[in-house]
């Protein structure tokens, strides 16, 4: 009878080392494949270890995170909240559910609660305290709450460029501009080749009537990105200020060819028909301050366009 059980004990053993193997193996498989960004080949793998230990709390995490990959938000949401389920302590996964609920669902008030929960589970998590800050600044405008996360995160990590960045436009937004620099300078002294710093550093400088310094900041962010429109659009405003009027016809184009979102693509056409109509005020050559005209109606015929659409 000994033998029997002490055969049985020996069986069920060995058959639960190959199981944690397996669920092992499948979870080793799907990590490389994400870092690989084959994020398919990656849920095929998680989801066969879930489905080997559906109480494990990690693996829903790591689906959640796949599926967030692949902007399938609401299974990633069912898997983080899946991982809430199993443990409650889960800092991650309040944090990845609290971004689904503010920037896919637009539920503010559950991705505060989120927010809230990550912070108080991990409150010298540096991430957590800038992107809540980032969100209460945002979308509640609550500027003491907001200022409290992002000092707090720039004294748990004052070696992370991205802390002294979102302060920087959070004191930019508020039009504390000199803090803002301040904020801009120390981020670019950490990252001297982050293109944002320097967008960023030269946006604020445009606000301080610095114009001179700000095209040498937006100069070195497209060095940097030469697709970062915003630069080239900020950077035209410089040159419309500096009287530098064929420049800044330039740099509007290119914020037109590269295409960004509808706003600036609209207002790009409208910057740079009130540029060709300077131009042509300019012209002593009638032949030219025509051509001029010509090319302001036609921007301002796509402005109209564009209006009309919006309505």
């Amino acid at each position: 009878m000994k033998k029997q059980i002490y055969l049985i004990f020996v069986f069920s053993l060995a058959a639960h080392v190959v199981f944690s193997q397996t669920v092992e193996e499948y979870l080793n498989t799907g990590e490389r494949y994400f870092l690989m960004g084959r994020f398919h080949e990656a849920r095929s793998a998680v989801e066969e270890a879930v489905h080997l230990d559906p109480k494990n709390a990690l693996l829903h995490f790591y689906l959640g995170s796949i599926y967030y990959e692949l902007n399938e938000n609401i299974l990633a949401l069912k898997y983080f909240s899946n991982t809430i389920e199993l443990d409650n302590t889960f800092a991650s996964a309040y944090f990845w559910r609290a971004g689904i609920y503010e920037k896919i669902l637009q539920d503010h008030a559950n991705a505060l609660d989120n927010y809230d929960m990550a912070v108080y589970l991990e409150p010298e998590n540096d991430r957590y305290r800038r992107d809540r800050g980032n969100f209460l600044y945002t979308v509640i405008g609550d500027f003491i709450s907001a200022r409290i996360d992002f000092h707090r995160a720039v004294e748990i990590d004052p070696l992370n460029y991205l802390n002294f960045q979102y302060r920087g436009v959070f004191y930019a937004m508020y039009g504390l501009h000199e803090a803002a620099l301040e904020d801009y300078n120390a981020a670019i002294k950490l990252n001297s080749e982050e293109t944002s710093n320097f967008s960023n550093k030269g946006t604020t400088l445009l606000f301080l009537g610095r114009e001179k310094e700000a095209m040498e900041n937006f100069n070195i962010a497209l060095r940097l990105d030469n697709t970062n429109f915003r630069a080239y659009f900020d950077r035209g405003h410089a040159h419309f200020r500096l009287g530098m009027y064929n420049e800044a016809v330039l740099d509007f184009t290119e914020v037109i060819r590269i295409n960004p979102n509808p706003i600036d693509y609209r207002n790009a056409y409208f910057n740079r028909a009130h540029l060709y109509r300077l131009l042509a005020d300019q012209s002593d050559n009638p032949t030219q301050a025509g051509y001029y005209l010509d090319k302001a109606k036609l921007d301002e015929s796509v402005v109209s366009r564009l209006d009309s659409q919006q309505r």
